[in-house]
């Protein structure tokens, strides 16, 4: 589990289709925009299971909790989801929130910044850069200033938002889909090794009786 963890992160790549009558409104007329991003999952998990923060268990809260201890995190949104899962689950939660970052020195080429929080952390510790982490940086269309405003322009800019953050809750399905892989992987590997240290244990011990069984007999 380890290895996975510490491996590289998964990157997700979209495209979004531009229509024909917004291409010609473009600085740079394309008919796809292309964009890559790493996994927030990814992301959350390492924040989880790598970050300093979450070995404090002061500062884990994965169910729900009231009191001066609650927040949107794990208030009343938390209660609910708590409900809706199995017996003996746990919902891994984040926030994700986007906001402008420069992508050169002089702030004339800007984006998108992601970043994604990890909601499974008390509201002191999410105050910490450790509980954050960037997963993406989407570069903006460029439209002519005369453009910018046009209502096909406005509708396409829109809809290639909304496009972005359906392949980020892409991530989450596919995640879910797998069942919680990377806890469930953890649990096969330690059955697995415990079975394994079991058998030792009992080998040492047929051995150690066999050689008391010779002495015995060469007493």
């Amino acid at each position: 589990m380890h290895v996975d963890v510490s491996a590289p992160v998964r990157r997700a790549k979209v495209s979004f289709p531009v229509p024909p009558d917004v291409q010609p409104l473009m600085c740079y007329p394309a008919t796809k925009v292309h964009m890559t991003f790493h996994n927030p999952v990814d992301a959350l998990l390492r924040l989880l299971l790598l970050s300093p923060l979450a070995a404090d268990p002061r500062n884990l809260s994965f169910t729900h909790e009231e009191g001066p201890l609650a927040d949107y995190c794990n208030g009343d949104r938390m209660k609910r989801v708590q409900a809706a899962l199995p017996p003996g689950a746990f919902a891994l939660t984040g926030i994700i929130f986007f906001d402008e970052c420069n992508r050169d020195e002089k702030g004339f080429d800007t984006g998108d910044g992601g970043i994604v929080v990890a909601g499974f952390l008390r509201k002191k510790a999410r105050e910490s850069t450790h509980a954050k982490q960037s997963f993406a940086t989407f570069p903006k269309v460029a439209f002519p200033e005369a453009n910018k405003y046009a209502d096909n322009v406005k509708r396409f800019q829109l809809a290639l938002r909304q496009h972005r953050i359906r392949a980020i809750y892409k991530c989450f399905e596919h995640f879910n889909r797998q069942g919680g892989a990377v806890v469930r992987s953890f649990c096969w590997h330690f059955s697995y090794t415990l079975q394994f240290l079991i058998a030792i244990t009992v080998m040492y011990l047929l051995i150690a009786i066999t050689m008391l069984h010779l002495l015995s007999a060469i007493i």
